[in-house]
């Protein structure tokens, strides 16, 4: 079984540092970085779903369209098909 190898950072990544109580007490360093990482991880999650947001709505859109078009495209076809039935008994 092979792997795909991307260069794309992980969208979550595990702070290297487990927090203790007198930690976040004292609002230590240690505490103050491991924020910050979680902070660091909810912009890059935001970042990621606002652009998974953008192409889902485009795709519908597209879908939409072509729907549409499908829809017309059988109409006409439907109309031309009556038409030529009618031509046919008139003869």
């Amino acid at each position: 079984m092979t792997s795909i190898i991307t260069n794309r950072p992980p969208l979550i990544s595990y702070p290297t540092h487990i927090l203790t109580l007198q930690d976040v007490i004292v609002d230590s360093p240690v505490f103050r970085s491991n924020v910050q990482h979680l902070e660091d991880q909810v912009d890059l999650f935001e970042k990621w779903l606002e652009g998974f947001i953008r192409v889902l709505k485009s795709y519908i859109d597209a879908l939409t369209k072509v729907n549409t078009q499908t829809s017309h495209l059988f109409k006409q076809l439907d109309s031309n098909k009556m038409n030529l039935a009618s031509i046919g008994k008139l003869k």
